[in-house]
Order: structure tokens, then sequence, then C-alpha cells
């Protein structure tokens, strides 16, 4: 028995998959996180910059 706990100690098969499975999560976290809290402030910034530009009128042939 102490062989085979031995051995698995030892293999690092798949560590490596691990590690970038944790990592992705990661960074999708942290993207999800950012986007929540500045959503509401990003739209009223586009909705301000809608409002205060000016739109050209159609041209008539």
């Amino acid at each position: 028995m102490k062989q085979i706990f031995r051995r698995f100690l030892r293999r690092d098969d798949g560590v490596v998959t691990v590690d970038w499975v944790v990592l992705t999560a990661a960074i999708i976290g942290l993207s999800i996180s950012v986007i929540v809290i500045f959503k509401a402030e990003v739209s009223t910034s586009a909705r301000y910059i809608d409002n205060e530009t000016t739109r050209p009128e159609p041209l008539e042939f």
C-alpha cells in the first residue's frame, strides 16, 4: 500500500491540465466580475455620449 501511495505522489500526469483549468476559471471569473461592476457606468456614459452627439440631417437630392 505504501508503494502505491508513493507512486501516486511521484506521478504528475495531468498537473499542467489542472493548472490551465484553474487559470482559465480565474480569468473568466475576474472578467465576469469586471463586467458586472462597470456595466452601469459604461451604459450611462454611452447614453450621455449618444445624447450629446448631433445627428446630421438627411441629404436631399
